[in-house]
């Protein structure tokens, strides 16, 4: 049940198993609401709100606007204050412990809002972000690198790792095909990309890539184009890029399932001519989804195509009872509903 201000879409939550909050050990969903600058605490079982860390955005204690957050431990979550370029270690009572500058000489890149499918990533000492890179959609520049910032937690130093794929070379892409997705920490402390225009996802320990696997859609039937070839030429108006990626297919995020040893890989189907110029909002703006499905060894071993319309694509976790998708509101304001998904072998 949420509250008079939670609004019922979050770019960011995170599923705490076994975590002690308020005098109590349970599973909590924590969820970023942006309204009031807040992270919420829901407990799992009940469904009900536990407990609030409210942000102050202004004085000592200030940290902005959130975008996103991280939670280690009650003491320790990571919190992105993407429009100032700042990432805050705070605690369960608001404190700021200590905070970190996305951007510097060695870094002159823009660090992606920290979201559900884009998490915060913490191995050992170093916090792990996504940004654009130095590939600037509006002049096609080629240098591919930068892709992450590291940031040793430390010393605050931070400095540029891994690089986008050499097909970005080919042409100008619209900016949200820049996204680039990942999962948190797996084996070996080696984490699963996945980037909006390639069929195939990216294993990287962070300082390379050291694996490459199959992960396309039964739906695409040839490879993604640019929005244009003309290098240099710039990006066209909001309009035409909208429409563009619309009536594309492409690659959003992937999702690690630890307990039934699987990987969840996201793809928007394109919108056609006839449902773009139709007017309808649904049909017009809203792409269908499908659910690519590969085992621990990146096998593909199914997809699933997701009812249209019905699910929020951005709002996602996985706990032993399987893959949550919440519900989109479609007017019902007072409750965030999760519908679950499990693989069941024929």
């Amino acid at each position: 049940m949420l509250d008079s201000v939670t609004a019922p879409h979050s770019t960011c939550i995170q599923y705490l198993e076994n975590f002690f909050l308020a005098e109590k050990q349970a599973d909590f969903l924590a969820t970023l609401n942006m309204n009031d600058n807040s992270i919420i605490f829901y407990d799992y079982e009940i469904g009900s709100m536990k407990s609030k860390i409210k942000f102050f955005k202004e004085g000592e204690q200030g940290v902005g606007s959130i975008f996103g957050f991280s939670i280690i431990n009650q003491d320790s979550i990571l919190i992105h204050r993407y429009h100032g370029m700042q990432l805050y270690l705070v605690n369960s009572k608001a404190q700021v412990l200590k905070s970190y500058k996305l951007s510097s000489d060695n870094f002159p890149f823009s660090v992606f809002p920290a979201s559900t499918s884009n998490p915060i990533n913490k191995i050992h000492n170093y916090v792990y972000m996504n940004s654009d890179g130095k590939l600037d959609p509006n002049n096609a520049k080629v240098d591919l690198k930068g892709i992450v910032a590291c940031i040793d937690i430390n010393t605050g130093k931070i400095v540029p790792k891994l690089y986008y794929p050499e097909i970005y070379k080919i042409g100008i892409w619209t900016p949200e095909f820049l996204t680039s997705y990942h999962t948190p920490p797996l084996f070996k402390e080696q984490v699963v990309f996945s980037f909006p225009i390639i069929d195939s996802i990216y294993v990287t320990d962070y300082n390379d890539y050291v694996g490459k696997y199959y992960a396309g859609s039964k739906f695409q039937n040839s490879p993604i184009k640019p929005l244009s070839t003309q290098l240099g030429s710039g990006l066209p108006p909001y309009e035409q890029r909208e429409k563009y990626r619309l009536s594309q297919l492409y690659y959003g995020a992937i999702y690690y399932d630890e307990f039934q040893k699987y990987y969840y890989r996201f793809c928007f189907l394109p919108i056609s001519e006839s449902d773009y110029v139709s007017g309808v909002p649904l049909k017009s703006k809203e792409q269908k989804v499908s659910i690519i499905i590969l085992d621990s060894s990146f096998n593909k071993v199914g997809e699933v195509d997701l009812e249209a319309y019905k699910y929020n694509p951005y709002m996602v976790f996985i706990n032993k009872n399987g893959l949550h998708i919440a519900l989109k509101a479609n007017g019902n304001e007072d409750n965030l509903i999760f519908e679950i998904f499990k693989v069941v072998k024929k």
